[in-house]
């Protein structure tokens, strides 16, 4: 039954498939009048994930007034709403266009170089701030060949096959998440340099992770880069993607350790939960809040 469920998913699918690759056909002026309806659609007549947006915000910012969290809410909203146009883009994007909307700042771009010349691999930590879809474009169209990534895939293999596509224009290479870890260290004993995109803000298992501060809550986190990094020996950079504003992106990568193995244990995961914090702060609007990342207290671990 679950097997005809899901063929029958994918067979509806495929009308909503071709509309978003219809979509795609049109600029990026076009695509953000489309954006207008769709806030319109989650805020105001869905709301959707609205209860756990909200929530959210109490918890990372209980001493802001309601009004100011609403308002952080409708920003979200706003720029959720841009970034589901802009990846619906990437799909056609010319690297032309791509390059004019999200670039590299040269001290990153020297520094990704610098990596490549030394034969050097390393994980590039980010998180679901700013436009994480277009990181692909942005590092890989000035550094070409270095950037590899894992990929999740989706049940529904139409949605699967648009967004794997897409991803893989800008990528070296996708590996299923599973597969990944087994995959770099494999390339780390053949001497194969690359530098491995990891998202990790995602809701992890708590019983496993490592839980540090983060917003000024105790928080779990993915173990699984700064136990890759010591294993490995790869360096840990973090990347940071700001808006400038709306389809204008800047990228900055920095360097949180180049020896890992030296670090207490737990240091590095802080050094990242502290670094996407300031992104946060700086600009709360532009960080994923539809996904539930305090499901529970650590506590109730």
């Amino acid at each position: 039954m679950k097997r005809f469920n899901r063929f029958l998913n994918n067979i509806l699918s495929i009308p909503l498939a071709l509309l978003v690759l219809l979509l795609a056909l049109l600029p990026f002026r076009l695509l953000y009048l489309f954006s207008h309806l769709l806030y319109f659609l989650l805020w105001h007549v869905t709301g959707y994930r609205k209860k756990v947006v909200l929530d959210n915000l109490k918890k990372a910012f209980p001493d802001k007034e309601e009004e100011e969290r609403l308002q952080i809410a409708r920003g979200f909203y706003r720029h959720l709403s841009e970034l589901i146009m802009e990846s619906v883009g990437l799909m056609t994007a010319p690297a032309s266009s791509m390059r004019r909307r999200i670039k590299l700042d040269e001290e990153s771009s020297e520094l990704m170089r610098r990596y490549y010349k030394e034969g050097r691999s390393a994980i590039l930590t980010l998180g679901h701030y700013g436009n994480w879809e277009w990181m692909g474009a942005g590092i890989n169209l000035e550094n070409p060949g270095q950037l590899i990534a894992g990929y999740r895939h989706l049940r529904n293999k139409v949605f699967d096959q648009i967004i794997y596509r897409t991803r893989m224009r800008f990528y070296r290479q996708l590996i299923g998440s599973k597969q990944l870890a087994r995959k770099m260290v494999g390339m780390a004993a053949a001497k194969e340099p690359a530098v491995f995109a990891l998202l990790a803000d995602q809701w992890p298992r708590p019983d496993t992770a490592f839980w540090v501060n983060f917003l000024d809550r105790e928080t779990p986190f993915f173990t699984g880069p700064e136990k890759l990094a010591r294993k490995l020996g790869h360096a840990v950079l973090f990347c940071s993607i700001r808006k400038q504003k709306r389809g204008s992106y800047r990228i900055n990568i920095q360097v949180l350790t180049e020896d890992p193995k030296s670090l207490p244990q737990q240091e590095i995961t802080q050094g990242y939960a502290t670094l996407l914090e300031q992104e946060i702060r700086r600009a709360p609007q532009y960080w994923l809040w539809s996904h539930r990342r305090w499901k529970k207290e650590k506590q109730e671990v």
